[in-house]
């Protein structure tokens, strides 16, 4: 069932956070490191929302690699929300209000929950991973979205960036075993679009707020152009986004296993793995 047969790892990312704590951490960039922090707070929930998703077929798989493979899935997508909310604490120590924006977040996959249709769930799920690969994949291929993150700033994004290219095949792969079907994927790829850019950025405004930078135009101009114009993250991300449409995609044809060595290697998991 899978095409893959990558090693999906939940591994230790020995982050320290003591000394690090740096307001706008992204290159500088208030607009860009809020709309990171904003990522940042809709993970707890959101990881462990995905787990729940794909754990509740898990004793149907009968594929060994996929078996294994959701394993692996399962270990990192809790470590990584348990990084996440490490990271939270520092927003909410220097006075973000996360706690308003986690219940957003929460509450919204709360509302998720009570839809009795297991197979929407895990077609949510696949949708919002498709997000997470595109996203990370680019981070990580493109140094000038990088680069700009330092210390354990850096060392905690690019690991998780890692870590949703290795597992990006998993969940939909189980959408595939259990026969889901090409409607409801699409359809909740449709809803997940809107709700997530609605979510992201309400919490990423509020940051904004607090920092009293809402209304300022040089980091609205700044990002704007860094989205549309140069480096073009949004423009260049287009492309993947819409292979989510094609009724044959499947998460393998990003496969770049020279992008995984080279971060594997980066990030000193080289051994490890």
């Amino acid at each position: 069932m899978t095409s893959i047969p990558i090693t999906v790892k939940a591994r230790n990312p020995k982050l320290s956070w003591k000394l690090d704590y740096e307001r706008f951490w992204f290159g500088g960039c208030p607009l860009k490191s809020n709309w990171m922090n904003a990522l940042s707070t809709t993970f707890p929930h959101a990881e462990r929302f995905f787990i729940e998703s794909v754990k509740h077929y898990q004793d149907q798989i009968t594929d060994p690699v996929l078996t294994e493979q959701i394993k692996g899935f399962i270990g990192q997508e809790a470590a990584h929300r348990k990084e996440h909310d490490r990271f939270n604490i520092h927003l909410i120590e220097h006075g973000y209000p996360v706690s308003w924006a986690d219940k957003r977040v929460e509450s919204l996959f709360n509302w998720v929950r009570k839809n009795p249709d297991t197979e929407v769930k895990l077609a949510l799920t696949c949708a919002l991973e498709h997000f997470t690969t595109i996203l990370c994949t680019e981070v990580l291929k493109t140094p000038i979205f990088n680069e700009p993150m330092k210390g354990e700033y850096k060392r905690l994004w690019c690991w998780h960036c890692l870590e949703e290219i290795e597992h990006k095949t998993v969940a939909f792969d189980v959408y595939r075993a259990i026969g889901g079907s090409y409607r409801v994927r699409l359809t909740e790829f449709i809803h997940a679009s809107v709700i997530l850019w609605l979510i992201l950025l309400s919490i990423m405004l509020s940051y904004q707020r607090h920092d009293k930078r809402l209304l300022n135009l040089r980091d609205w101009w700044v990002v704007l152009t860094w989205g549309f114009i140069w480096p073009g993250l949004l423009i260049r991300l287009a492309p993947n986004y819409f292979r989510y449409f094609k009724k044959d995609y499947h998460p393998s044809h990003m496969h770049d296993q020279n992008l995984i060595d080279t971060w594997r290697n980066k990030l000193g998991f080289t051994g490890q793995d």
